[in-house]
């Protein structure tokens, strides 16, 4: 679909609501998303907000049909599906030279106005802009742990991936970004240099930050240099490999996620589901280089999953299948009439 037919009653559809409905919706996004929730994860304080039950599977449905219409790069490989950081990883397998950039703060950066005036120039007309500005946004930003946060990323950020993608074919580099995080490489460490500062200059132009100390430390590696994307190897020509460091961090991120099941509790709720949230996408990340590697993390978390259970079944008077707490943890959290908690210490 072309983001000028795309019409406030697709969108009202996707959420199952009438139009005047979506709109009200839109402007008190704060009644939909708990939070903000300060939750450490990837070894940083990050300020996480946690989609109210049932509301999050509207959110869900919205992101779908975001990706059915295509409105993200074809350079972007996450929030895209049927492409992930080991997708991204196979367009600089064996190549000689390459740049890293990440841009930083970057969810919490891209503020409601901004986005707005992104999506108008992108081909949307005013009143589905604003809409989706209103729903893509909470507290007048872009939220980190909503499921289209990753879809007003893109969005976003598509005229930057336009730009370097369209010199990047005329100079023969490979070019890629997931999520915050841009590569570019070749075999010439001119022309690698030269779509560097190009990123940098257009991060800066669309309000925007490099992250400098990610940028000093892997900003530039030349051939004879150890090269990743996104911790996996992509120094040798025959195949991905994950890097060590990454493989450590992977193994700490799931293990905290069991550490904290264990003594899951009212007020650590959302923290702990979004730490198996992150926990979930380290096994996915592993599972796409090394099957069995992945299916031995996925057991930890399975093992996470059931101290979780067994914490609750202590203190909620109900009949619980093994997954029905991450299936509903509105419902499981507050008391749906009263809005207190279900169970108590």
């Amino acid at each position: 679909m072309k983001p000028e037919n795309l019409s406030i009653s697709h969108i009202a559809t996707i959420f199952r609501v009438s139009q005047n409905e979506i709109f009200e919706i839109s402007q008190n996004m704060d009644r939909y998303l708990i939070g903000p929730i300060s939750t450490y994860v990837n070894d940083k304080w990050r300020e996480i907000y946690s989609p109210t039950y049932p509301f999050i599977y509207d959110l869900k449905r919205f992101h779908n049909a975001l990706q059915r219409w295509g409105f993200s790069h074809n350079a972007v490989h996450g929030g895209v599906k049927g492409r992930s950081c080991a997708s991204a990883a196979m367009f600089h397998l064996g190549c000689r030279h390459q740049a890293n950039r990440d841009i930083k703060d970057c969810y919490p950066s891209i503020k409601r106005d901004l986005l707005r005036d992104k999506l108008e120039k992108r081909g949307f007309n005013s009143y589905v802009s604003s809409l989706m500005a209103n729903l893509m946004t909470v507290d007048g930003a872009v939220p980190q742990g909503s499921p289209i946060s990753s879809d007003a990323m893109n969005l976003y950020l598509y005229d930057i991936d336009q730009r370097i993608a369209s010199e990047a074919g005329k100079l023969g580099v490979a070019y890629t970004r997931t999520y915050d995080d841009m590569v570019v490489s070749s075999t010439k460490p001119a022309h690698t240099k030269r779509l560097a500062e190009m990123i940098d200059d257009s991060v800066v132009a669309n309000h925007l930050r490099v992250n400098e100390k990610k940028k000093v430390k892997n900003g530039f590696k030349y051939s004879y240099e150890y090269r990743t994307v996104h911790g996996i190897d992509v120094t040798s020509p025959k195949g991905l490999r994950i890097d060590d460091d990454q493989a450590a961090k992977a193994l700490r991120q799931i293990q905290d996620y069991l550490i904290s099941a264990k003594s899951l509790t009212p007020d650590s709720f959302y923290p702990v589901l979004y730490k198996r949230k992150i926990a979930m996408g380290w096994v996915h990340y592993v599972k796409c280089i090394n099957p069995k590697h992945g299916k031995h993390l996925n057991s930890i978390v399975n093992a996470g999953d059931r101290k979780a259970l067994h914490a609750i079944k202590k203190t909620v008077p109900l009949e619980l299948n093994s997954k029905w707490w991450l299936h509903n943890p509105f419902l499981l959290h507050f008391n749906s009439v009263a809005n207190t908690h279900i169970f108590q210490n």
